[in-house]
């Protein structure tokens, strides 16, 4: 009997089968005991009634849990790379799962042996170190990303920001959010396969996108996304207005907060790129952080010393409201003073005056200057610098000043010395410190190209005349009469309508029409009537190349008049008639940064508040000053390396990386095998 119970099947559902069997025959064999069967009957266990059930699902127990696995992996993938099917993946995870645990606890007895067995001890060992490696990896990668370290190993450190951008993320004083405008780059590609400029906006894309990844990453306060103004047209319009999406698209808007008087208010910035290459997007995205956040401001100088309107006057001829709405759009509002008799004329920043102790210009650079109405006359020397500026140049100048000769030495000592720089004394007993051997009055390149706008009157002076015509612009001496558009009762006053619009598509737009209409409409709506009273004709000078581009004109029905105490003009005398057709009295040079209003009046005190003429102004003020850097940083260069080969070497290059590293995996698989079998 022992022998035979030795000999039993360890697995449960056999010695059952055999069990009844034997309890068959046994009751064939005694049919004289019914009360013994009967009892057998009666002692059946609930489980005995799903044994069929068992014994069937065991049959297929490897198609069970084949469709289990099956249904574990399908399901991952799902939850891990199909979003919308999250749901059908958990679902089939379940299910996996579910038919996995059936089989498991129908077949317990082989799985256990098959754990404590020789070869389920080595398997569960391999999955323990899988597992502990597995969890070494996930905790290493969690302290990695939480404490991760950028390393640039471009050679011209591509991906590397300046430490003046570093310095400003680091302090920024708040949360800074910087939206993108790009289509999607997979439809901008089907859309543009075969046009160029189509792929130059995908580089432009990407240019922006890198930029704004390596900002992210230096400061968890900037943040930023990319937006499709097609797929979100409301976010665009939080921006930009009712603007045609084609205007929007590459547009890249940064918004902060400034505390003003213990309220935050948010500031929007949009960056203007210095170049189309978006070469120098950091700088220009550095200059947006700054006004956005309130850390420094551009500065507009109004000029002074030649009759100028004043922008302390609160009369109606004043512009003190023109200022302070200026200052409302976040620009340090100054006055520019220039002494008649005086021949050395500099504007700030450019005098050498900072100061050699702290490095600090007692005046900040000019990022625009405005020159109202003036009523003397320019002295050469100011036109001179007036020239310069505009055009971009500039005289050289004193490094710094000192406060003293000691002073000045010990900046010299400090800055290789006196081989490379000379002292001067000059007034107040003020020392400035000069390159060694500088050529005086050499002209160099600004930092930064000159803007301006001129309000010019039908008299303004010829000195100033002269100046304009110098860059292209002529103001005509004659006095616009509009017969269809002038006021009631003031005839000489114009109600402007017409502006320079275009229905065209973005992409078909010249730059200097599309900067026109970022004057006239910022926001995809066209200004209101703007009032100019006793406005002038500006044109353009025959044989200057630059070409103006109107931003606001008359009807044809207008004549232009010498005499103002003459309403009606005269036609059909010849000679003696009075001109006639359509005059612009705003036009913009594009190409040199220049504005010129052939009225004075309509952003006056007076009339700043009538019509949508302080809305010209301060569009135009911050379409010229959009693209002006508070900071320099340096270009970086781009080094394309090229990798010659043959074609012996490139088979080589190619088949060693496919077969040579796997190869010598298999080798050294191999071998351990061998030492180990």
């Amino acid at each position: 009997m022992s022998d035979q119970a030795e000999e039993q099947p360890s697995d449960w559902r056999r010695r059952r089968s055999r069990s009844d069997r034997d309890a068959g025959r046994e009751r064939g064999a005694s049919p004289a005991a019914p009360e013994e069967a009967q009892d057998t009957e009666l002692s059946r266990t609930i489980f005995s009634f799903l044994e069929p059930t068992v014994d069937a699902i065991a049959s297929f127990s490897a198609p069970i849990v084949i469709a289990g696995v099956i249904g574990l992996i399908s399901g991952i993938s799902m939850v891990a790379f199909i979003g919308s099917l999250q749901l059908y993946g958990i679902v089939n995870i379940i299910i996996g799962a579910s038919l996995i645990g059936l089989v498991s606890v129908i077949s317990l007895s082989a799985v256990i042996a098959a754990f404590f067995s020789r070869t389920g001890k080595y398997g569960v060992n391999t999955v323990i170190m899988l597992a502990a490696f597995t969890g070494i990896l996930a905790v290493a990668n969690f302290i990695s990303f939480e404490n991760h370290s950028r390393i640039d190993v471009t050679a011209t450190n591509q991906f590397s920001l300046a430490t003046r951008t570093k310095q400003l993320l680091d302090d920024l004083p708040g949360p800074v959010l910087a939206t993108a405008f790009y289509k999607d780059t997979a439809r901008r590609t089907a859309a543009s396969a075969t046009n160029e400029r189509g792929f130059q906006r995908i580089a432009r894309k990407s240019k922006v996108e890198e930029t704004l990844k390596e900002f992210a990453a230096r400061s968890s306060k900037f943040s930023f996304r990319m937006v499709d103004p097609d797929l979100h047209p409301v976010i665009a319009s939080n921006y930009f207005g009712t603007l045609a999406t084609g205007f929007v698209e590459e547009s890249v808007v940064v918004e902060g907060t400034v505390v003003v008087d213990g309220q935050e208010i948010t500031v929007i910035d949009v960056v203007q790129p210095t170049n189309l290459d978006y070469s120098e997007f950091e700088q220009d995205l550095v200059t947006s952080i700054l006004v956005a956040t309130g850390e420094e401001t551009k500065t507009v100088y109004f000029l002074a010393g030649h009759g100028e309107r004043g922008i302390d006057n609160a009369q109606g001829d004043g512009y003190s409201a023109l200022r302070r709405g200026l200052e409302q759009e976040n620009y340090d509002v100054r006055i520019l003073e220039w002494d008649a008799d005086d021949e050395d004329v500099r504007f700030p920043a450019e005098a050498g005056l900072r100061n050699c102790a702290t490095g600090e210009e007692p005046l900040p650079e000019a990022a625009l200057v405005v020159i109202a109405r003036p009523s003397g006359e320019l002295p050469l020397a100011h036109a001179v610098a007036l020239t310069l500026y505009i055009n971009g140049q500039k005289r050289v100048s004193a490094e710094c000043t000192a406060g003293s000769q000691a002073e000045a030495d010990d900046w010299v000592a400090g800055h290789d010395g006196p081989s490379k720089w000379d002292t001067i004394p000059i007034s107040d007993g003020k020392v400035q410190v000069w390159p060694k051997d500088e050529i005086p009055n050499r002209l160099v390149e600004r930092r930064e190209p000159g803007r301006m706008i001129f309000l010019a009157e039908p008299d303004t002076k010829d000195s100033f005349r002269a100046f304009l015509a110098t860059l292209g612009v002529v103001v005509d001496d004659r006095h616009i009469r509009d017969l269809e558009r002038s006021v009631p009762g003031n005839p000489f006053t114009l109600r402007l309508s017409i502006f320079n619009t275009s229905d065209a598509d973005a992409s078909e737009i010249d730059p200097a029409t599309e900067a026109a209409k970022k004057i006239i409409e910022p926001r995809g709506a066209s200004l209101d009537t703007v009032f100019m009273p006793g406005a002038t004709a500006l044109s353009v000078r025959r044989d200057d190349p630059r070409i103006p581009v109107p931003l606001a004109g008359t009807s044809r029905n207008s004549f232009l008049i010498s005499d103002v105490s003459r309403t009606e003009p005269i036609t059909g005398a010849g000679d003696e008639s009075d001109v006639q057709g359509v005059f612009f009295p705003a036009v913009l040079m594009h190409d040199i940064n220049l504005v010129v209003f052939g009225d004075s009046d309509f952003v006056a005190n007076a009339y700043y508040d009538t019509g949508s003429g302080a809305d010209l102004f301060l569009n135009s003020a911050n379409y010229l000053m959009g693209d002006f850097s508070l900071v320099t940083i340096r270009e970086k260069g781009f080094a394309f390396r090229e990798f010659n080969l043959n074609l012996n070497e490139r088979k080589f290059v190619r088949w060693s990386s496919w077969i040579m590293l796997p190869g010598l995996l298999g080798l050294m698989a191999g071998l351990v095998w061998w030492l180990r079998r």
